[in-house]
């Protein structure tokens, strides 16, 4: 088990100095293309699209609170109740 850990303890190792000579060989990565600056994040719990759904819906459609369920029991005629 021992033999295992060193074993990819020198791996690891090997592969980080091959990284680190081929970074010096080549010298670091230069971008060229322009980047955009940052775009300002959304607060958390907004949605990116579709924030304002809500705003363009009918009442009926997002008022949970004032929705009233039609109750009815099948079968029965509702003038015996």
């Amino acid at each position: 088990m021992q033999q295992r850990e060193a074993a990819r303890a020198a791996a690891s190792a090997a592969a980080a100095a091959a990284a680190a000579a081929a970074q010096q060989q080549d010298g670091p990565a230069a971008s060229t293309h322009a980047t955009a600056p940052p775009q300002p994040r959304p607060p958390l719990g907004v949605a990116r699209v579709y924030a304002d759904y809500n705003e363009h819906q009918p009442p009926e459609y997002w008022d949970y609170e004032n929705y009233r369920v039609p109750w009815e029991v099948r079968g029965v005629d509702a003038a015996a109740l």
